[in-house]
């Protein structure tokens, strides 16, 4: 393929076009800024190689195959000074085809083109001098001249060249019947009207689909569509916007992945980093109206935690693109991977609150993931500051609502509402201090703004404790609802027959029916051990601890031991090698697993005293007190979930 079919495939099908080669009237005669004979004599180590028989270079001669790109121009020349136009544009292009990077040759086709089409307007074929005046500007978008007789012709068919609406419909007709160089053209004029956002990025995704045959015009386009999305756009363009930043992301995957193909691994990672921050742009800005943006978020990341799999932005990425697709599991085994890289991130840190509340507000999560994000979300509350965290609250509240506990849940919204009543929209008519929202319409009443100095009305009083104690009533006092008899016999047979699948299949249906079910709770831990899954067997647990079933706390505190236990190991295997800031991590990390273990509080604690940390130690000594005399003032600990994410 030479440079002609590669660089400006279009242009064959406007040459064929032409019916008659059209003379030049004397009128009309070349501009010598335009279109340029270029001196021989400078030239002369090209012209030893041209043959003899081109060497006069009539007009009427065809070159031989041995001709340079300097005798194809200069018959151009020659042939443009004789209204030759078709000839002329053919040997032009076969220059530039020969010498791609020659600015002489470049400017000399599209004066070319500018002539042909000031030939074509004279006689009044303005449709088709359009056409040569769209090349002319595709091949050098700065030939004003090309510019101002397109727009001359533009208006003797009576069409409004200045109306940008104008310029954007035509560039849409071309572009939809695969005639991008005049798409290109008539967006770049688009571009000069408005230059707005969507502008540029019309113009950009034309120049990426030629973009696909001409290397040169994707780097053109991918640079429009960066300015694109670098502009203001319109509230009700907001989805256009999410798409161009898809194609921005696309256009950096498909760079990264050429990169990777050629062992770049730095360049292909950059690049990586720079699609993921597309897509994740693309998906937030299109409300998931379709996960494409997700989808991205997902590939790419995976690809780099391949290349990188240490990397903290790697796997956060991952976690954040399966979490927008509502694949919770794998986003929270993503989001431990970071906890283990960098747990005192501020990104993890918001990143976590944002998968509890997506977690906690699906509708399509199990009862062991939703109670898994209530218990970390309970661990933070408990923390220094967090009890006044009104965004923690809201999340902790529609928890226990998911699980059926609607008294906590109501005096966990309470206190949300009275420390900050707008943290989320939906906050006010859980209180009661809205109505409820009537189905397909928004709630009529008024409500006072932020800032308004107003205050909306108060949520009524009543609700129960944000922590109330484990014993075996329901929330409202009422008596735990009765276990059913027939799905948990028929889930301990399926255990027994180490049909773990099927069991927990079984548990799952009878707790999102009945999420106060403690020897449901209690069997699914069994279950999750069997499994090897150890952090939800602590979940299933804990919840059944809430509803005093007989042993749980003991399964509760063993089940977190033997997660502790590697990371006690780890932490000595530091601490022997002088790593006293490893050793820190992984004792601190093991009292978090396993909250009731007084060794692993104590060995965190003879860290804390080498290292020098004042508070902590005060902490650490406190809780060590309570665990040991819990009827003298201290509480035990409830148990954790496990010290993750």
């Amino acid at each position: 393929m030479n440079y002609y079919d590669k660089f400006y495939p279009s242009i064959a099908a406007v040459r064929k076009s032409a019916a008659v080669v059209i003379i030049l009237s004397s009128a009309l005669a070349l501009t010598p800024a335009l279109m340029l004979s270029i001196n021989a004599g400078a030239h002369a180590a090209a012209s030893k190689r041209r043959p003899a028989q081109a060497a006069a270079n009539p007009a009427n001669a065809e070159l031989g195959p041995n001709a340079t790109p300097l005798d194809h121009n200069n018959r151009a020349v020659q042939l443009g000074k004789r209204g030759l136009w078709d000839k002329a544009v053919e040997e032009h292009e076969a220059a530039l085809n020969g010498d791609p990077y020659n600015p002489t040759f470049r400017m000399n086709l599209s004066g070319a083109y500018l002539r042909y089409g000031q030939a074509l307007m004279a006689q009044g074929q303005f449709q088709q001098a359009i056409k040569r005046f769209h090349m002319a500007l595709y091949v050098d978008p700065n030939n004003m001249p090309a510019l101002e007789c397109c727009s001359t012709c533009w208006k003797n068919l009576r069409k409004d060249p200045d109306n940008p609406d104008f310029r954007r419909e035509m560039g849409e007709k071309y572009e939809t019947e695969g005639d991008y160089p005049e798409a290109i053209a008539e967006y770049r004029q688009y571009v000069r009207i408005v230059d707005s956002g969507p502008a540029h990025a019309a113009l950009g995704r034309a120049l990426a689909k030629q973009g696909q045959n001409v290397p040169a015009r994707a780097v053109e386009g991918f640079n429009e569509l960066k300015i694109a999305v670098s502009k203001d756009w319109a509230k009700d363009q907001q989805v256009e916007l999410g798409k161009t930043h898809l194609q921005l992301a696309e256009m950096c995957k498909d760079l990264a992945f050429k990169a990777r193909d050629d062992g770049r691994t730095d360049t292909a990672l950059k690049r990586l980093e720079n699609a993921s921050i597309e897509y994740r742009r693309a998906a937030q800005l299109m409300n998931n109206a379709n996960l494409e943006g997700a989808r991205g978020m997902v590939e790419v990341a995976r690809e780099g935690v391949g290349i990188n799999p240490r990397s903290f932005d790697n796997h956060l990425t991952l976690a954040c693109g399966y979490q927008l697709l509502g694949d919770f599991e794998r986003a929270k085994k993503e989001y431990e991977a970071c906890w283990k890289l960098r747990p005192n991130d501020p990104a993890l840190a918001k990143a976590r609150r944002s998968y509890h509340r997506a977690v906690v507000t699906s509708p399509a999560v199990s009862p062991m993931l939703v109670a898994g994000s209530v218990q970390k979300v309970e661990e933070m509350l408990k923390a220094p500051g967090g009890k006044d965290d009104a965004e923690l609250l809201y999340i902790y509240g529609r928890g226990k609502e998911a699980l059926g506990d609607h008294q906590t849940a109501m005096a966990a919204y309470q206190r949300a509402y009275s420390i900050n009543p707008y943290i989320d929209p939906d906050l006010a008519r859980r209180v009661g201090a809205a109505p409820a929202v009537a189905q397909g319409g928004t709630s009529t009443a008024p409500a006072a703004r932020p800032g308004s100095g107003q205050a909306p009305s108060a949520p009524p009083q009543g609700g129960g404790n944000l922590f109330p104690p484990a014993g075996g009533q329901a929330p409202g006092g009422g008596a735990v609802p009765p276990s059913n008899d027939a799905v948990l016999a028929s889930a301990q047979s399926k255990i027994n027959g180490n049909d773990l699948a099927g069991a927990e299949k079984d548990l799952n249906n009878e707790l999102e029916k009945n999420a106060q079910d403690g020897k449901a709770w209690m069997m699914q831990g069994a279950v999750q051990e069997k499994k090897g899954s150890l952090e939800d067997a602590s979940v299933a647990y804990r919840q059944a601890t809430y509803f005093n079933v007989p042993g749980s706390v003991q399964a509760m505190n063993r089940i977190d031991d033997l997660r502790a236990k590697p990371l006690l190991e780890q932490g000595d295997k530091l601490l022997a090698s002088k790593d006293l800031a490893g050793a820190r991590d992984a004792f601190r990390q093991a009292a978090s697993v396993s909250p009731n273990s007084i060794d692993a509080h104590r060995r965190y604690l003879e860290i804390l005293k080498q290292v020098g940390d004042p508070k902590e130690i005060e902490h650490e000594t406190q809780t060590i007190n309570n665990l040991q005399n819990p009827n003298k003032g201290g509480n035990p600990q409830t148990g954790s979930a496990g010290a993750s994410y």
